[in-house]
């Protein structure tokens, strides 16, 4: 089936070209802007478009999480990093409780009657059992090390070398160095801006996202098909 591009990255985009036009504008115009509030704008931007990488992993995700939820899939359509993940992360509260109390018999109480453990049955229904929230939870900030992990979650176990096979880039360096300059913005010692700074970092950028959204396609055909790969 040919790629078809994701509603969240075209929302991507979007955003990220709106914020692009803007700098492009006061630049080009000036409208008296002394040359820190433009350098202001450029870090904005940058900050900005680090969020917006954020809503897109949040969006693709979920969106295909919700739809696997309710369009009547079953345990043995998981990934088996997901499913495990799912049952995991159901459990963690009860050990954590356990390491403190040291109850036994309360800890596998609580570890049987968990719902998630309805995925080791591959013919029960996914609804309602795989959770966007605890999927993405703690690895919403798009670290490299957390894009690894967040993908390790949902069964693609080495995102970067399937990305940088597929766009033949090495991403991961091409992340970094924006996440730096993002870092440096946030700790008050931004490196100096210009337009074509940003315009660089946006489209690296957004040829990283478009290399996530084609992985993300194969991955959710393969496993569930075109119904829950949201377009528009």
């Amino acid at each position: 089936m040919p790629y078809a591009t994701s509603l969240a990255r075209k929302e991507f985009l979007l955003r990220t070209n709106s914020i692009l036009k803007i700098c492009r504008n006061e630049t080009a115009r000036r409208v008296g802007l002394p040359s820190p509030a433009i350098e202001l704008l450029f870090q904005a931007a940058i900050f900005k478009t680090s969020a917006f990488i954020e809503v897109y992993l949040n969006d693709i995700i979920s969106d295909w999480l919700h739809d696997i939820s309710i369009k009547g899939f079953t345990a043995v359509s998981l990934p088996e990093d997901l499913k495990w993940f799912s049952i995991v992360s159901a459990h963690i509260k009860e050990y954590e409780k356990f390491f403190v109390n040291k109850d036994e018999e309360r800890l596998i109480n609580s570890i049987k009657n968990k719902r998630q453990n309805q995925l080791l049955d591959n013919a029960s229904s996914v609804s309602d059992l795989i959770h966007p929230n605890a999927v993405l939870g703690g690895r919403k900030y798009p670290s490299t090390k957390n894009i690894k992990l967040l993908f390790v979650r949902i069964g693609i176990s080495d995102i970067f070398h399937l990305i940088d096979r597929r766009g033949h880039c090495a991403f991961q360096p091409i992340i970094q160095s924006f996440l730096d300059i993002r870092q440096a913005i946030a700790h008050q010692s931004p490196p100096a801006l210009t337009l074509n700074d940003v315009t660089s970092q946006t489209h690296n950028v957004q040829r990283f996202i478009a290399a996530i959204d084609r992985e993300l396609f194969s991955h959710v055909i393969r496993c569930h098909g075109n119904v829950c790969w949201r377009r528009n």
